[in-house]
C-alpha cells in the first residue's frame, strides 16, 4: 500500500493517481469492468496517462450504452479484465512511491475492482495470484468535497466542474471523468491545506484523509479489504478501538480552550460525515461529536 508508516508525510511529496471505471451496471457484486482510465501528477504537473477498454463476458445492457456510449463492438478486441488488471497494477509500480489513488464516489470503483478480481482469480488462479497487486489507500474526492463545501447542493462531478469552473467534454467516459477529476483534487487540495494551514506546517496525509473522513483500500487478493474496503482515519481508528472500553480520552473539539474527557460508545457515519458518540463528562451527559471537529486527541485513562 502507500506506506501506511506515511500518514505524517507532507501531501506535497505524494504523487497522485486520478482513476475511474466505467461497467455493465450499478452492482459492483454482480457487474463487470468494461473500461479503465487512470492519469498520473503531482501538484506541478501530469505525467502519463493510462486507459483501456476492457472485454466483459456479457452483453452490453442497452441503457448502459445510452450513458457512457461504449456498445459490445467496441469492447470486443478489448483485453479481459485480468489483462488489463495487470496493466494497471503495472501503472502504479510505474508511478512509484508515495502515491495516493483518487476516485469520485471510490466506493462504487473499489467494490467494482475487488468484485471482478474475486471472479478473474476463480478463472485463473494460479496467473491472479502472480498478478496480485499490494494494497493501496483511495481517497474519496466526493468524501473530501462533501467536508469543504458543504454549502453546494450536490458534490457530483459535474456540479464540481461548474463551481469550479472546469471546462468538461463528454462525461461518463473514464478519461474524461478522470481529466475532470484531476482538476477538481487540485482545487479541493487548496481548499484542505487553506483549512489545516498552521505555521511551520504543511498539509499531511492524516490531515487530508482527516478532513475526508476516511479513505478506502483497494487490495483484491485480500478478502477483509474486499469486503470491507472502507477505513476511518488513523485517530478515529484509534478512538473506535476504545469504544466500550470505559476508558476516558481527552479531546480538544472545534476551539483551543474546548477541553474535556469522552468516554467513547460508538463511531456513526451519517451522510459520508463520521462521528464519535460518546458520555461526555464534563457536561455529564451522552454526546455527539463530528470526527472533522475533533482537533486533537490527549491522554487515555483506562479504567480501574
Amino acid at each position: 500500500m502507500t506506506d501506511l508508516l506515511a500518514w505524517d508525510e507532507n501531501i506535497s511529496n505524494f504523487r497522485f493517481v486520478a482513476w475511474d471505471t466505467e461497467t455493465t451496471g450499478s452492482s459492483p457484486s454482480n457487474d463487470h469492468l468494461v473500461e479503465l482510465a487512470a492519469l498520473a501528477f503531482d501538484e506541478d504537473f501530469e505525467s502519463r496517462r493510462f486507459e483501456t477498454l476492457v472485454r466483459p463476458p456479457c452483453p452490453m445492457p442497452a441503457e448502459v450504452i445510452k450513458i457512457h456510449g461504449i456498445t459490445d463492438a467496441m469492447v470486443e478486441p478489448a483485453p479481459s479484465s485480468l489483462e488489463a488488471f495487470e496493466r494497471f497494477f503495472e501503472f502504479l509500480n510505474w508511478v512509484g512511491h508515495p502515491r495516493l489513488l483518487l476516485a469520485h464516489n471510490a466506493g462504487f470503483d473499489v467494490g467494482i475492482v475487488n468484485g471482478e478480481w474475486r471472479r478473474v482469480r476463480g478463472e485463473d488462479r494460479r496467473r491472479a495470484d502472480a498478478r496480485a497487486q499490494s494494497a493501496e489507500l483511495v481517497l474519496d474526492t466526493c468524501m473530501l468535497a462533501k467536508t469543504l463545501l458543504p454549502e453546494l447542493p450536490q458534490h457530483r462531478v459535474e456540479s464540481l466542474a461548474t463551481h469550479f469552473k472546469i471546462e468538461t467534454g463528454r462525461l461518463h467516459r473514464a478519461m474524461e471523468d478522470v481529466r475532470v477529476l484531476h482538476e477538481i483534487f487540485l482545487r479541493l487540495l487548496g481548499l484542505a491545506a487553506d483549512r489545516s494551514a498552521k505555521p511551520g506546517s504543511g498539509l499531511t496525509l492524516n490531515m487530508l484523509i482527516d478532513i475526508a473522513g476516511g479513505y478506502f483500500v483497494l487490495n483484491p487478493s485480500n478478502a477483509d479489504a474486499r469486503n470491507h474496503p472502507f477505513r476511518l482515519p488513523p485517530r478515529i481508528a484509534a478512538i473506535e478501538a476504545l469504544c466500550g472500553s470505559q476508558a476516558k480520552v481527552a479531546i480538544i473539539y472545534e476551539v483551543e480552550q474546548d477541553y474535556r474527557y469522552i468516554t467513547p460508545i460508538a463511531i456513526k457515519m451519517r451522510a459520508f460525515k463520521v462521528y464519535v458518540e460518546a458520555y461526555c463528562h464534563r457536561d455529564n451527559t451522552k454526546k455527539t461529536f463530528r470526527a472533522d471537529k475533533i482537533l486533537r486527541i490527549g491522554r487515555v485513562e483506562q479504567p480501574c
